[in-house]
């Protein structure tokens, strides 16, 4: 059994391994590495795959010692098809970055921004050649040749392939000089097979997809504060003028408003493409990030991914993105997942949806959307947050939140969310009937023209309910029951189990996480744009989730409290600090 070769250490942090790679005269692949600066601007190439099997049972052998380095089958195959033309010199993560040594690791996972803008192209071997491939490489020819050929199926087909996937191709893809798209022997260039795609490009419309909270993240806006330098920025005047509007803010021209809610959004965009690490799903995106990042931040392997995804949750809520308390994941998973109750499980889909504001299109007079503000955002501020006026870490995994109590649970009323959806006047199909019959809207009781919307929205939100689950489109009749068609049956037996807590207030309905239990109390905390359930625990609190509270989600719940002493060291009464875990 041949030796394995053995990783000589890089010589400082711009440092970086390229494989020379080659064929043996018998068709065995050989490899050689050398070490180069960054800042030497070498030439190579950068080389992205799919990782494919965990099993490295394949091997390259040093063209010298003939000592040999294991790898995937994905990784030999790729080596195998670019080292058909004669040697390459690639920059291949699987085998250019020392996989055992965690402190290599950790020094070149931040080099990847880099890495990827230095390369002359990245070349992203997405597997075997096929039909689609090899339509999309001759892209002009083929069409002349066959003018019935289906172009845009054949790139449907090649965004289908498991890299469109992948967490670390979204920097790939923003960040390359030139990328080129290689199945087997064909090349397709990334920006012939974007023209192809008219929606659902998934990575190849990233750019399209945020590209106002991508392009505020690498900006270098300093706030002042030189330990989170590049997390900060200013709000420009347009935006503080939106928002002004919008939400009731009174800040300055001057406030900074942190990146950390850019990062965050940017995060639950990127939530759904896989990594074999999880913990990859925040180093890949935070290595975009230019300037000092922020030591809890830094990729560090040697971090378990529990530690990992506490300290993201922990910067991103006391940086001012409030937003990401209704993202955690609340205590009915926390112990399952050995996690803080206030913490975002970034492999938890369901819980990522951002809540700052709802579409209110079924509410006849609205805007198209709408703000919430449940602590009144004219008193407080995100840089309030930001500063640790409200918020502070508590030792080992908690967290300080200032806030109000306003109600506790007494007897839970945990229904069907079906069965509450089902209860909620349809406001579209009477507007369809009053247009089909020219009946004025006005022929039926105010309570018809309801927040159907707003119901759906929170259904979903808060117990996973299909909130398409009885829209009545074009295609259905007004004269055949929604409930009978087969799409709805099916989406009915998907829903038969989703349950909520219902809060009753006269005639009103707010809704909680089935699993509030009696004792439970709803709060507002001071910034925040929504209402939250806690749940004792000696003298702490478990988070249990957001709510939906329509009597407080303006700020009237806090319309009693003395905001000229609100922020002072000590809460004064009705607030209180809330230490929660």
């Amino acid at each position: 059994m041949p030796n394995q070769y053995q990783y000589q250490p890089l010589e400082d942090n711009r440092t970086i391994r390229l494989l020379h790679a080659s064929r043996s005269k018998n068709g065995s692949l050989l490899f050689d590495f050398s070490h180069v600066s960054l800042n030497n601007s070498p030439v190579y190439e950068a080389v992205s795959y799919t990782w494919g099997s965990k099993d490295r049972d394949k091997t390259i052998r040093h063209r010298k010692t003939g000592h040999v380095l294991y790898m995937t089958s994905n990784c030999q195959d790729m080596l195998w098809s670019l080292t058909k033309d004669g040697p390459r010199i690639l920059w291949v993560d699987a085998l250019s970055i020392n996989q055992e040594g965690i402190l290599e690791k950790n020094h070149q996972i931040p080099l990847m921004a880099d890495l990827y803008r230095s390369a002359s192209r990245t070349i992203a071997y997405i597997g075997e050649a096929d039909s689609s491939s090899y339509d999309l490489s001759r892209m002009h020819i083929s069409k002349a040749l066959d003018p019935t050929l289906d172009i845009k199926r054949s790139a449907a087909m090649i965004l289908s392939r498991p890299w469109f996937t992948r967490t670390w191709v979204i920097q790939e893809v923003l960040l390359s000089k030139r990328l080129v798209i290689q199945a087997g022997k064909n090349r397709i260039e990334e920006t012939a097979l974007a023209s192809q795609v008219t929606s659902g490009g998934g990575v190849l419309n990233m750019k399209e997809i945020f590209p106002a909270d991508l392009r505020r993240l690498r900006k270098q806006r300093v706030s002042g504060n030189r330990e989170h330098r590049s997390m900060g920025m200013l709000r420009t005047d347009a935006e503080e003028s939106k928002r002004s509007q919008t939400t009731g803010a009174r800040t300055s021209g001057s406030d900074t408003l942190t990146n950390s809610i850019h990062l965050f959004n940017v995060l639950c965009e990127s939530a759904s493409y896989q990594c074999e690490d999880p913990r990859d799903k925040l180093f890949a995106i935070i290595s975009l990030l230019e300037g000092d990042i922020p030591p809890d931040l830094e990729a560090n392997y040697s971090r378990s991914v529990e530690e990992v995804y506490t300290n993201i949750s922990r910067h991103l809520l006391s940086h001012g993105a409030t937003k990401a308390l209704a993202a955690a994941i609340g205590i009915e998973l926390a112990n399952r997942r050995h996690l803080p109750s206030w913490t975002i499980d970034w492999r938890c889909l369901r819980h990522l949806s951002q809540p700052g504001y709802i579409q209110s299109a079924f509410c006849p007079g609205s805007d198209a959307s709408r703000w919430y503000s449940a602590s009144d955002h004219s008193n407080t501020s995100f840089e309030r947050i930001a500063d640790k006026a409200l918020l502070t870490p508590l030792e080992g995994c908690g967290l300080c939140i200032r806030g109000k109590r306003f109600h506790t649970v007494e007897q839970p009323k945990i229904v069907s969310a079906l069965a509450e959806w089902e209860s909620r006047p349809n406001f579209w199909a009477r507007k369809k009937y009053c247009e089909k019959f020219s009946a004025p809207m006005d022929m039926y009781p105010e309570y018809a023209i309801m927040d159907k919307g707003n119901t759906a929205t929170w259904l979903k939100r808060i117990s996973g309910f299909d909130w398409r689950l009885g829209c009545v489109d074009e295609r259905s009749s007004l004269y055949q029951d929604w409930k009978t068609e087969p799409d709805q049956l099916t989406r009915r037996e998907m829903n038969k189990d989703k349950r909520v807590c219902v809060i009753q207030n006269g005639n009103e309905s707010g809704y909680a996480p089935w699993t509030t239990a009696t004792s439970d109390i709803i709060c507002v905390f001071l910034g925040f744009e929504l209402p939250f359930v806690l749940r004792p625990c000696k003298k702490a609190w478990y988070l249990v989730g957001e709510c939906y509270i329509p009597w407080v989600m303006e700020g009237q719940g806090v319309a009693d409290i003395d905001w000229a002493a609100a922020y002072d060291r000590e809460p004064v009464a009705p607030l209180e600090d809330f230490h929660i875990y």
